[in-house]
């Protein structure tokens, strides 16, 4: 796994995700350059799933998601 902004390891993550466990109806994210990117867009709408991009301020709403990716990545736990 990498953690980067690149739009390639999010394009890869989705298809794992896709084959492993099918098509969701709709794949919602962050504002993130790599979810924002024409490659990542077009991987999810290329499935047939709507894609929806979390608003301003999101990040509240899944406070203690965010608090442990963060703390993940800061301590390089994966």
């Amino acid at each position: 796994m990498a953690i980067t902004l690149e739009a390639c390891h999010a394009v890869d993550v989705l298809q794992q995700a896709f084959h492993r466990h099918g098509r969701p109806q709709s794949v919602n994210t962050d504002q993130g350059s790599q979810f924002t990117a024409h490659e990542f867009v077009q991987a999810v709408k290329e499935q047939g799933c709507k894609f929806s991009l979390g608003g301003r301020g999101a990040w509240q709403d899944n406070g203690l998601v965010e608090r442990l990716w963060k703390s993940v990545k800061d301590e390089r736990v994966l």
